[in-house]
């Protein structure tokens, strides 16, 4: 049986990011506009996400950008960075998938590059 996840989310005015356990699943959604505001708490954000993965041997984390409006390159460059440290570990790794919105383009775009980091590790689904 999993803990219970601790992970304090995002919220501001124009964006909000939360993390919940889904089944065996730790699964991220984001909405609005990741912009400057956003930075600063994204990465610890992110990197409370992945302890909590660790810790519950998650077998997958999916970020849901599905409400996502925009991304600012220092936000995604945190995306980068995250994704750096869970394909550099040889063990507690766990699947990164990301929920993409079809008529976002910027997302493929984003996601594909994101997903280049680490094609082993990374999937993006269109929904």
């Amino acid at each position: 049986m999993t803990a219970a996840v601790q992970i304090t989310g995002i919220k501001d005015t124009e964006f909000e990011a939360t993390a919940a356990v889904d089944g065996q699943a730790l699964v991220m959604r984001l909405w609005g506009n990741a912009d400057l505001r956003v930075n600063a708490p994204l990465g610890p954000f992110l990197d409370s996400v992945d302890d909590e993965a660790k810790r519950n041997h998650m077998g997958e984390v999916v970020a849901d950008f599905r409400e996502l409006v925009f991304m600012n390159s220092s936000c995604l460059k945190e995306f980068v960075r995250w994704i750096a440290q869970v394909d550099e570990r040889t063990d507690n790794h766990y699947r990164i998938r990301f929920l993409s919105d079809p008529a976002a383009q910027w997302q493929s775009r984003s996601l594909q590059a994101l997903r280049a980091f680490a094609p082993n590790l990374v999937t993006i689904d269109i929904t």
